[in-house]
């Protein structure tokens, strides 16, 4: 139980650091959508018609993998890297898709626009991000739930 009071702590520590960082991020975040954007041949767009809905992700994520103590340092900048490339994949999906914020008729979105966001939103935001870190981490996270789950007795086979 400590072990988990531990890394909540150091999770909330970075997430706090991170925050205060957060401009900083995403303006390297931005730039790096609208570099990639411009390599792949892109329309240009001023700055500030592109989506970056991922930049906010970006503090959560970042500080859950560094709070994860058993990481190395390699496993750690390998999974911050992964995961920000699907996080910049998910908003060049987006921006390449839509090429201008979609129309809306009356005060209601598309449904296609809305599939899209929903999409992105559960799969791209939480779902993809979550099993880097599950699959970076599991060591860890089996080593932190075991302090709180009960021991999982195995019946001999016969």
């Amino acid at each position: 139980m400590k072990n988990i009071f531990k890394f909540l702590a150091k999770l909330l520590l970075f997430s706090l650091v991170l925050f205060m960082a957060r401009d900083i991020l995403f303006m390297a975040y931005q730039i790096s959508v609208m570099m990639s954007y411009k390599m792949i041949g892109g329309p240009r767009f001023p700055a500030n018609t592109l989506p970056y809905d991922s930049s906010t992700q970006l503090i959560p994520f970042i500080a859950l993998v560094l709070a994860t103590s058993r990481l190395s340092i390699k496993r750690r900048i390998t999974t911050i890297l992964l995961g920000s490339v699907a996080f910049l994949l998910m908003d060049l999906s987006g921006i390449i898709l839509w090429q201008t914020p979609p129309t809306f008729s009356g005060n209601e979105e598309s449904a296609i626009y809305r599939l899209h966001f929903l999409t992105l939103e559960l799969f791209g935001h939480w779902i993809l991000p979550l099993g880097i870190w599950i699959i970076a981490a599991k060591e860890e996270i089996v080593a932190l739930l075991g302090g709180i789950l009960p021991a999982h007795q195995t019946k001999p086979v016969q």
